[in-house]
């Protein structure tokens, strides 16, 4: 299950925590009519393989942080608003 931090505090709200099992609280979850998705991790793992790559191509330097986070080298300030742009 993916969550927007908006719904983590509606959930939270909720006495809900983050991680929590679902099934611990679908007394609750039934209760409030909270609706609940699965994810497709396949995909998102797919695009975020292919999101790094094409980021990894136009910088010096990608540490990949997570799946869906990267820090990239732009010490060469000099070009870093070229290379924002390009980006982009």
């Amino acid at each position: 299950m993916a969550v927007s931090f908006q719904d983590l505090m509606k959930l939270k709200a909720l006495g809900i925590p983050m991680g929590a099992p679902l099934f611990k609280y679908k007394g609750l979850v039934n209760h409030h009519k909270v609706e609940v998705f699965s994810a497709n991790f396949a995909l998102y793992s797919d695009i975020s393989n292919r999101l790094m790559g094409l980021v990894a191509s136009m910088v010096p330097r990608l540490e990949v942080y997570s799946i869906d986070e990267a820090f990239i080298d732009l010490a060469d300030t000099s070009t870093v608003l070229k290379k924002a742009q390009h980006i982009r």
